[in-house]
């Protein structure tokens, strides 16, 4: 009976369209607790360089922490394709929030811009504390 009455409710949310939001806190975070460091915001793309002949693979990454945006250690950025790590890349410091790297596809990456669509990249910030946030996004083509 309870487990209908569960399976009622699913099928009735699911049809009306209802959110029902689980927490106030934004999912894309998997490991956040206070004192750690925040990746507030992250993108990852593709496009074409002519001055490559290639096409480069875009990190970027802004990172603060509580005790100061200077307590960020390093940021990394995994790139899976379902259960495959393709490539693990690292993010260089930018300018106070700002992390980012530029790889070219063909001599310094394992990835293929026209597979974009299929990876996930997730973001590991560190702090000196050994400290970490994750995100994960999907990449974009430019």
């Amino acid at each position: 009976m309870f487990i209908r009455a569960i399976v009622s409710a699913l099928i009735f949310l699911l049809l009306t369209g209802c959110y029902v939001p689980l927490d106030d806190h934004d999912p894309r975070h998997t490991h956040h607790t206070k004192g750690n460091p925040l990746i507030l915001d992250a993108r990852a793309g593709c496009a074409w360089n002519y001055s490559y002949s290639d096409y480069v693979w875009y990190f970027d990454a802004w990172v603060d922490h509580e005790e100061g945006f200077d307590h960020v250690y390093e940021i990394w950025a995994d790139v899976w394709d379902g259960h495959v790590l393709i490539d693990s890349l690292p993010l260089r410091h930018d300018r106070v929030t700002h992390w980012d790297s530029q790889w070219r596809e063909w001599t310094e990456t394992n990835l293929w811009c026209e597979d974009y669509m299929f990876y996930e990249v997730e973001f590991f910030a560190y702090d000196w504390d050994g400290n970490v946030d994750i995100v994960t996004i999907w990449p974009n083509q430019y």
